[in-house]
């Protein structure tokens, strides 16, 4: 594991399995406040990071509220590892995976494309492939490269679950980022922890009609949702990819 040191923000020194991905997530979430535009960081009690991979919202977050208490989840084991080391000892780190029910997964780990990690990843290289030869791409390594995979079979909880023990704290800030699981996370929080949530921030997969049905559940939570515009992917091997049939957005809100 190297780390990646970066001259501002106090010298901010970040853990990464991939050095390429680390600098892509400090530009998206630092120099271009991807998540600071739709959500506040102000007076922040408990923020909660679902789908953390290496950290780095974890950090930006310790860096805008430094009271705050962040619960940061990951399951993958390689991930996680830096996880531990870009977390503040004071906040909690979970090695599991967050879906609508509990027991065991077996999820596709990408070492050269660790942000595309999750469940069945590898089912993703046929439709890559494709793209990356219509739009006749030359990436610095071939999708067959990009999606070698490893197997971990890891543990899986509710989010329910997993924060029965901090359910006498508001949920400043609720990120879930699970690479098209989002609905499984949903769907596994219940009444006692959304009654907890002040804001929430999820990247969505647009498939089917994916973003008008989290808009309308989160509307009967109590929350004013939007959604940015759905875009593809800004980062593959180092090139623009442009596709729709992998586009995603970010829905948002704020309780009311």
């Amino acid at each position: 594991m190297a780390s990646l040191k970066i001259p501002t923000y106090e010298s901010l020194n970040i853990h990464f399995a991939m050095e390429d991905e680390a600098e892509f997530q400090y530009q998206k979430i630092y120099e271009e406040d991807e998540y600071g535009k739709l959500v506040s960081f102000e007076n922040c009690e408990y923020i909660l990071d679902v789908g953390a991979n290496i950290g780095v919202f974890a950090k930006y977050a310790a860096f805008k509220c430094p009271d705050s208490k962040i619960i940061s989840i990951e399951p993958m084991p390689p991930l996680f590892e830096c996880l531990q080391k870009n977390s503040r000892p004071s906040d909690i780190v979970h090695n599991v995976a967050v879906s609508d029910e509990t027991g065991e997964l077996e999820m596709d780990f990408l070492p050269n494309y660790t942000m595309l990690s999750g469940l069945k990843a590898k089912e993703n290289e046929n439709l890559y492939t494709e793209i990356v030869a219509k739009q006749k791409l030359v990436t610095k390594m071939g999708t067959e490269a990009a999606f070698k995979h490893e197997v971990f079979k890891v543990k899986v909880s509710t989010l329910s679950e997993i924060l029965k023990d901090h359910l006498d704290h508001r949920i400043s800030i609720l990120k879930i980022d699970v690479e098209g699981m989002e609905m499984k996370v949903i769907n596994g929080i219940n009444d006692k922890l959304w009654r907890l949530v002040d804001q929430v921030v999820i990247e969505v997969h647009c498939v089917e009609d994916r973003v008008n049905t989290l808009m309308s559940l989160l509307k009967n939570k109590g929350f004013a949702p939007s959604h940015t515009t759905p875009s593809t992917p800004s980062f593959f091997l180092l090139k623009e990819l442009s596709d729709e049939s992998v586009n995603t957005c970010i829905v948002y809100g704020r309780r009311i």
